[in-house]
């Protein structure tokens, strides 16, 4: 029974993530949709940048996406797989990086 709330409360967690990851995903097309609206004559530095930023954001999503995949439909309830970590998970660790250097430079 301790595995199963153990896996419980991660798989929860996972959950949770990226059902709010999705939603702040819908406000950020929202903002860039309105930003390209109001601002067509911004600077094309500036254009490339929030466009740059929002790939980054889509494609952490989709990252994010393949993981709760991997873990809920391709490996559902094989314990072996519950404990290693897949590749897209990996690779939102440096999708996040990227984006971190990318705003705050």
């Amino acid at each position: 029974m301790f595995l199963a709330d153990l896996l419980n409360e991660t798989y929860g967690a996972l959950l949770v993530g990226i059902l709010v990851a999705a939603v702040l995903f819908g406000v950020t097309n929202l903002q860039i949709f309105l930003y390209f609206k109001a601002y067509q004559e911004d600077w094309i530095v500036y254009k490339v940048a929030a466009a740059g930023l929002w790939t980054l954001d889509a494609l952490h999503l989709c990252l994010a996406g393949h993981s709760v995949y991997f873990y809920f439909v391709t490996n559902f309830g094989s314990l072996a797989e519950a404990f290693n970590i897949v590749w897209s998970f990996k690779l939102q660790i440096v999708m996040n990086i990227i984006t971190i250097l990318a705003v705050q430079s």
